[in-house]
């Protein structure tokens, strides 16, 4: 699976992931495009100090960090 556009539209439900761009006050913290993702990182405590899976806000689908594979088999 190629990797997650996390500004564009979920694979799953078609719901744009983009939230928006980020107020140019706060800009020097952020590289371009100056956007933020509504996509939710997962981090499983004691797993992987970081972030393990991605999240569609809306439909909940699951997805692999390093692989890009969908998570379907109740993983997390």
């Amino acid at each position: 699976m190629p990797e997650l556009d996390h500004y564009g539209n979920c694979p799953i439900c078609g719901i744009s992931w983009d939230g928006g761009n980020i107020p140019e006050e706060s800009r020097e913290f952020y590289g371009p495009p100056y956007k933020w993702s509504r996509v939710i990182d997962i981090e499983i405590q004691g797993k992987y100090d970081g972030v393990s899976y991605w999240q569609c806000p809306d439909c909940k689908a699951r997805w692999d960090r390093w692989t890009g594979e969908r998570v379907t088999n109740g993983k997390v």
